[in-house]
């Protein structure tokens, strides 16, 4: 999912009613529409028919729920996907981490231990040629 699908549909939501959206079953099939509370102005039905009347931004929010969902859902199932992979690697990295933490003053130790070395090394290098 592009950036730009992912504006679009949060668009459509910021601009739909809000809820609590919810559906009363018709007595002729369907369901009918409710947004809001019964106290609510945005609360409106067609007084001649089950239709309920919603606003332009309530009706594309609707119609592009269809496609929306799915697209979300996958890329939910990507993302998933995605930090399940890369899950070991993240482990991986906190474990040299905390080997790091663990071992930094075994490190510090044997850097000493290889810069007597090499002095030591160098001192018998110059007594061998006669220089001191």
């Amino acid at each position: 999912m592009t950036p730009s699908e992912l504006s679009a549909i949060a668009a459509r939501a910021d601009a739909a009613t809000p809820g609590p959206w919810d559906l009363q079953e018709s007595h002729q099939g369907g369901a009918i529409l409710l947004r809001g509370t019964e106290n609510d102005n945005r609360l409106r039905r067609h007084p001649q028919s089950h239709l309920q009347i919603v606003p332009r931004s309530d009706a594309a929010f609707i119609a592009a729920a269809r496609s929306d969902v799915p697209a979300l859902v996958a890329e939910v199932r990507r993302l998933r996907a995605a930090v399940e992979a890369l899950t070991p690697l993240a482990r991986l990295g906190l474990n040299a981490r905390q080997w790091a933490a663990e071992n930094m003053q075994n490190v510090e130790e044997v850097l000493e231990i290889a810069h007597q070395a090499v002095d030591r090394l160098a001192e018998i290098n110059s007594s061998k040629h006669g220089t001191a």
